[in-house]
């Protein structure tokens, strides 16, 4: 690799005024004045070297000067970058006495690494658009198509449109990389302008293997992402192509709901990912499915808007019919992601238990009414029947084996728990490892989850894999007020749990000896 260039060595040759104060049009030096520029270089620098150097330096009497010396135009430095793409991109419009003196000697705007490191693709990026055009006209011999693209591509990414529109207009073929570095800058005109160019609206590109409409449908600005998704549906994008990934990424939610980091998304799954309600319908209305087809890698759509607690987007995709109880390929189901997000009212709505009403949720009465039940005594609109009618069963186990009253209970969710408890959640459901919604709560120290689920009666005497039952959670972790509501409830004190230790002696290995005494008198 070769090492970093020294361009102070040019600091005290030639014209070293800035170019703020540099007439408009550098005078070119005379015979005289050029051979004394030139004598001041260093002697173990390479001419061509020092061309591309002084164009860095936007040294215009330096470089006219070792251009009337013979130094070719299309001199590179060690990192193959050329003169003029050093003068683009040190000096851009106000380096132009140097551009067009490298111009005027030939230098070609395509010389360089690749076709997108090159000068044409630095004025692409950063412009005037002028500048690209002066280039363009100057060029020795007519860019490449690959070279048009690759400069589109660098418009594309820096979002100058301008530069964009010159390139085109020069006959710059439609790619597809442009048309997702349009869609992320949404803008519309762009994106219709290459598909008119034949850009392909269902490539997946990039390291996210995303099509244009997925890319769309997760934009942060909802109106913008409308309006692109119903564009590139009349386009004829498939409304319900995934990326292309083979294994998801898991983000490690709350709960350990898992969610695939934007891999093998379907648009309508990004949308519900991003909770863009209007998103999502605009794609239902292009005939998006709310469903996974057969061996789809997808996270499903509603398992989507519940893991980001969005009720309007869930409650869109119910009205449309998307299953509350379907798991997708990783096992996730809409329930268990909607108690991780820690939204009620998305439980009450995936759960069934109640609905949001066009007024705002349904007070704690009504709830209480509705319970889990179609035959509901609240007057309901027909939306709110249509979610009644979706709701999912509240024993439904995660991917890792939990109901959604285990995954309340171990994050303390007193009000999530009295729901699902409500809804008939069984209480003593365990997970693989034989944990039950109340050994997580007393081993969390949540007393109103524990009371919720001993009035529901919640088996005492439970126990793990390991052998702990809640009074032995609790004792470790130093919990009193839950051992005491334990024992209460006629928790045998004297059970050996782990070990063959009993709770005191769990609690004094913990080195909670006030509890320890507590629980041996």
């Amino acid at each position: 690799m070769p090492g970093r260039l020294d361009y102070s060595r040019f600091d005290h040759i030639g014209d070293t005024d800035s170019e703020e104060e540099k007439p408009p049009q550098a005078p070119t030096a005379t015979p005289t004045e050029a051979n004394d520029l030139l004598s001041e270089l260093p002697t173990d620098l390479p001419r061509d070297l020092a061309l591309v150097l002084a164009a860095r330096q936007g040294q215009h009497n330096l470089v006219e000067a070792l251009l009337q010396s013979g130094v070719e135009a299309n001199a590179v430095d060690p990192h193959g970058i050329s003169a003029l793409q050093r003068a683009v991109e040190s000096g851009g419009i106000q380096a132009r006495a140097t551009i067009e003196a490298l111009l005027a000697a030939r230098a070609d705007p395509c010389k360089g690494n690749t076709a997108d490191d090159c000068a044409l693709a630095a004025a692409s990026a950063s412009g005037p658009a002028e500048l690209l055009s002066a280039l363009l006209g100057a060029a020795v011999h007519v860019p490449s198509s690959s070279a048009l693209l690759g400069a589109l591509a660098t418009a594309a990414a820096k979002g100058n449109r301008a530069t964009a529109q010159v390139l085109l207009d020069a006959g710059a073929p439609a790619g597809e990389a442009s048309l997702h570095s349009w869609v992320d800058n949404a803008d519309s005109g762009m994106v219709r302008q290459l598909a008119e160019k034949r850009a392909d609206v269902n490539l997946a590109q990039g390291d996210d293997g995303e099509t244009p409409l997925t890319r769309a449908a997760r934009l942060r600005h909802e109106e913008s992402a409308v309006q692109l998704v119903q564009l590139l549906c009349d386009l004829r994008a498939d409304v319900n192509q995934p990326a292309r990934f083979s294994a998801p990424v898991a983000l490690g939610c709350v709960l350990g709901c898992h969610v695939a980091g934007g891999k093998a998304l379907t648009p309508l799954a990004a949308a519900s990912r991003a909770g863009a309600a209007k998103v999502i319908q605009a794609l239902l209305e292009c005939r998006a499915s709310v469903q996974l087809p057969d061996g789809s890698s997808s996270m499903s759509p509603l398992v989507g808007a519940a893991t980001v607690g969005s009720l309007p987007a869930a409650s869109a995709l119910l009205l449309a019919r998307a299953s509350a109880e379907a798991a997708d390929a990783a096992g996730r189901r809409p329930l268990a992601c909607a108690v991780a997000s820690g939204s009620l009212e998305l439980l009450l709505v995936v759960g069934g238990a109640a609905c949001f009403l066009a007024h705002g949720p349904m007070r704690t009465s009504e709830v209480a009414q509705a319970k889990l039940s179609k035959d509901v005594s609240v007057r309901l609109s027909q939306k709110d029947q249509e979610l009644l009618a979706s709701r999912a069963d509240p024993d439904q186990a995660s991917e890792r084996g939990q109901t959604p009253l285990m995954l309340a209970a171990g994050v303390s969710r007193h009000d999530l728990c009295e729901q699902l408890l409500t809804a008939s959640a069984q209480p003593n459901s365990t997970d693989p490892d034989g944990k039950s919604a109340l050994l997580l709560a007393a081993g969390g120290g949540c007393l109103p989850v524990c009371e919720a689920l001993l009035r529901a009666r919640a088996d005492l005497l439970q126990r793990t894999t390991a052998g702990a039952c809640a009074l032995d959670a609790a004792a470790a972790n130093g919990h009193e007020a839950v051992c005491r509501a334990l024992l209460d409830a006629g928790a045998d004190v004297n059970l050996a749990g782990p070990a063959q230790r009993s709770p005191a002696d769990a609690a004094e290995l913990a080195g909670h000896a006030a509890l320890a005494k507590m629980l041996r008198s």
